[in-house]
């Protein structure tokens, strides 16, 4: 029931590590790419979404593409999970 039509994805560029201070990956396999990605000379933090929600780190985000409706429920309370604790995160930065 969540509305996203306005919201576009595009793939990371080189240059998004001197423009953002953090980078969030889903799940374990890009965070991977992601670190191979980064050049030496930034210092942008990468994490997985799931490190921000207590008793998750090191987690990945459920992906709910093969698995039914029902799947996007727990994908869903994931994310939500994650970007409460980034949120808190971030504040505990400024």
């Amino acid at each position: 029931g969540t509305d996203i039509a306005q919201l576009k994805a595009r793939q990371l560029k080189s240059a998004d590590f001197l423009l953002f201070t953090h980078i969030i990956a889903m799940d374990s396999s890009n965070l991977a790419d992601i670190q191979r990605m980064k050049p030496a000379r930034s210092d942008t933090e990468l994490h997985l979404l799931l490190d921000f929600a207590e008793g998750r780190a090191g987690q990945s985000v459920a992906d709910p593409y093969y698995s039914g409706d029902a799947a996007f429920d727990v994908t869903w309370a994931d994310a939500w999970a994650g970007a409460q604790g980034l949120v808190a995160y971030l504040k505990t930065k400024s």
